[in-house]
């Protein structure tokens, strides 16, 4: 960044130096006053500099609402604003009119005029600022019987203007018919009384136009081209101020208004020097222009760190968001488990707790109130005693339910898992006298489920099968682990009287006991069917097609391999020790 906070001075430098020469001479052109003190005196006590033209289209002309228009009255009304000096434009019907209103005083300058023989005394001519192409204008019908000398024709022109005198110089052959007016001399050529019209071609193109005359050039169109200037009294300010507003043109601005009120271009290219501004002003855009795409490339190189760190910032604040809402998810999930858990403990103590610890308090009662004989006594101690274990393997099934329900997973190969869970097993299936068969799929890799619900799954489904697999063969139980797919499904069978399709709905039930016996309280098959849909997984019954027993089946997700510790849990159970 320092190397672009460098260019950028240097730029910045560059820039200054260009500029200032050109603010300079700007500044120095607005205080120079091309008008003296003593003309901008005259001109604050006389008013206006009125101007009056004579009716020469398109030179100048009465607009629709009477105001002065016309490339020569475009011209003045430019120089006088570069010159900061306030005119008024006066249109006057003839030229003799307006010759007249300049020696009376009723105009200060005569716009559009040459120098005249009736202007020779006491009148200044400022230098040209406009210059007019004159040529001849004849009927169609009239052009074969001409000549380019135009020898034995008749010739009219403007009436009481110079061109009277350069027609009898350029044509001595021909004579010359006055008319009173330019638009009347026009229309006798149109009519046929006059054979051609000498003239401005800009005017007799505006005038042709503009009053249906049917007229052509003829001969050399542009052949002679006449200056237009102003004209004042020698010996008033007004002389000096039409020199100093003339001065403020230049040819360029001239051709200019030319061109855009006629469509004639009267300059030569060669002659028309650039502007003494123009190389000093093109430097200074210039410079502009590489500022701007420096300052646009050290933004884009700023809008595009800035992006940068941006986008780092919101891919980490994302992560972080992400992971803790999965650490709320996974607290959430545990507490739901952990007050159903608990929901479930608080309504075993309300309905089952109550029956055994009502019999153990009725029994002592009588064992305290009446003299029994010993036979009778020693029948309700044991009764209170079998009440008393019966109630303590209530409390063992429900702190059960309520560890199942907050099983985490951790990472275990598959003969890890079968030597668990035959060493978990072994003493139980001992004990009733029978065999286990264990078949786990996958050998020395790891299980990629969830192994606690797994080993869970298997300790519940394997003790209540011993509890009910007992027949004359003896008791055969089968564990099976296969990955399917993306799940996998462990199946314990038993060899015993299974259960009837009929009731498979009612044995996930909680506290459903299809057997009123002492071999269980409804609780551990409730447990492991939350368990397993906890962990997005599901468990059904079924008929053991091998062994002619029950068969339970619990299918899990395939997830990947995580170590969790189930802190939501162990503080719910107020004891750091691990869920297992």
């Amino acid at each position: 960044m320092r190397w672009r906070a460098h260019g950028l001075a240097a730029l910045a430098a560059v820039g200054v130096l260009l500029v200032t020469p050109v603010a300079a001479s700007a500044q120095a052109a607005a205080a120079a006053d091309p008008i003296s003190e003593s003309q901008r005196e005259w001109l604050d006590e006389h008013g206006p500099l009125r101007i009056g033209w004579p009716q020469f289209p398109p030179l100048a002309m009465a607009g629709p609402d009477g105001d002065a228009q016309g490339y020569g009255v475009d011209v003045w009304e430019l120089a006088s604003l570069k010159a900061g000096v306030e005119v008024e434009h006066v249109i006057i019907g003839s030229l003799a009119a307006a010759v007249a209103a300049l020696r009376d005083g009723s105009i200060d300058v005569l716009g559009g005029s040459g120098p005249r023989e009736d202007l020779a005394d006491g009148i200044s001519h400022s230098e040209p600022f406009a210059w007019a192409p004159t040529g001849v204008a004849v009927l169609l019908d009239r052009v074969s019987g001409l000549t380019t000398d135009l020898t034995g024709a008749t010739v009219t022109t403007v009436p009481g203007s110079p061109l009277e005198a350069r027609m009898a110089e350029r044509f001595p052959a021909a004579s010359y018919v006055p008319y009173p007016d330019t638009l009347a001399a026009l229309s006798a050529v149109d009519a046929g009384d006059v054979d051609a019209f000498y003239g401005p071609y800009a005017m007799i193109g505006f005038m042709a136009i503009n009053n249906d005359l049917q007229l052509v050039p003829y001969g050399e169109a542009g052949s002679d081209i006449v200056p237009i200037s102003s004209s004042a009294p020698i010996d008033g300010p007004a002389a000096a101020i039409v020199d100093t507003l003339r001065s403020q043109l230049t040819d360029a601005e001239l051709s200019l208004t030319h061109v855009r009120w006629t469509g004639i271009d009267l300059s030569d290219p060669d002659d028309v020097p650039a502007p003494r501004w123009l190389l000093p002003f093109v430097l200074a855009v210039l410079v502009v222009v590489v500022l701007a795409f420096a300052f646009v490339v050290v933004l884009r190189g700023r809008v595009r760190t800035a992006t940068l760190e941006l986008r780092e910032l919101n891919a980490e604040l994302e992560g972080r968001v992400g992971r803790r809402t999965t650490e709320l998810h996974d607290a959430a999930v545990q507490l739901r488990r952990s007050n159903a858990a608990l929901k479930r403990f608080a309504s075993t103590a309300a309905h089952d707790l109550k029956s055994p610890v009502t019999a153990i308090a009725g029994l002592a009662t009588l064992l305290h109130r009446f003299d029994l004989p010993k036979e009778e006594r020693d029948d309700l101690a044991e009764r209170v005693g079998q009440s008393a274990m019966r109630l303590g393997g209530m409390v063992d099934a429900m702190l059960e339910d309520a560890v199942a329900a907050g099983a985490h997973s951790g990472g275990v190969t598959g003969d890890a898992f079968a030597q668990w869970v035959r060493e978990v097993t072994d003493p139980e299936v001992h004990i009733v006298g029978g065999a286990i068969e264990i078949d786990v799929q996958g050998g020395h890799r790891l299980l990629e489920a969830d192994v606690e619900v797994l080993r869970r799954c298997a300790v519940n489904l394997v003790s209540n099968a011993a509890k009910y697999a007992v027949n004359e063969t003896g008791m055969k139980i089968t564990v099976r682990l296969h990955r399917v797919g993306g799940t996998y499904e462990l199946s314990v069978e038993d060899n015993g009287p299974g259960i009837p399709q009929p009731l498979w709905a009612q044995v996930f039930d909680h506290g459903s006991r299809l057997v009123h016996d002492s071999r269980g309280f409804g609780l551990g098959l409730s447990a492991i069917r939350d368990l397993v849909q906890g962990a997005g997984g599901s468990i059904r019954l079924g008929d053991s097609e091998t062994l002619g027993g029950a068969a339970f089946t619990a299918v899990l997700p395939v997830v990947p391999l995580a170590e969790a510790a189930d802190d939501a849990l162990a503080a719910l159970l107020g004891t750091d020790a691990e869920v297992s």
